[in-house]
């Protein structure tokens, strides 16, 4: 998978590269950029800025949370059922969005990660692709 993704007003770039992930983080017009090298292939990925969080799924059906500002210490492991098409944070990043191939879609409470499991909220039989939060 190769994926760019921008973040916080153009100031924050995700980019994913197989099993690779690069943050390239502005502050103050200097960028530091963040490297994680996973050990499968990523099939989605996404940024949660005030977190300092990095979301994704792989192709062996996990899900993490890497702490990039803790010497990429992974916070959550959790396995899934289905491999994941697309992740998506809620604009105050208290919840994750989880969309597998079949359509199903699971939701995730960022809130209290210690008691949280993914929930499915939507169900369908169609191929899903990407989502879109809609306010």
């Amino acid at each position: 998978m190769f994926d760019v993704q921008c973040f916080g007003n153009n100031s924050n770039l995700l980019l994913v590269n197989n099993e690779e992930i690069y943050l390239f983080n502005k502050i103050n017009n200097e960028y530091s950029v963040y490297q994680f090298k996973h050990s499968c292939e990523i099939t989605s990925a996404i940024f949660l800025e005030h977190k300092h969080l990095i979301a994704f799924t792989d192709l062996n059906k996990f899900f993490y949370l890497v702490d990039y500002k803790n010497n990429n210490q992974i916070a959550v492991k959790k396995s899934f059922q289905k491999k994941a098409a697309k992740l998506l944070a809620k604009r105050d990043e208290s919840t994750i969005l989880l969309g597998d191939k079949t359509g199903d879609v699971y939701s995730l409470d960022l809130n209290d990660l210690s008691n949280s499991e993914f929930k499915l909220i939507m169900g369908h039989l169609s191929m899903l692709t990407d989502m879109v939060f809609s306010l």
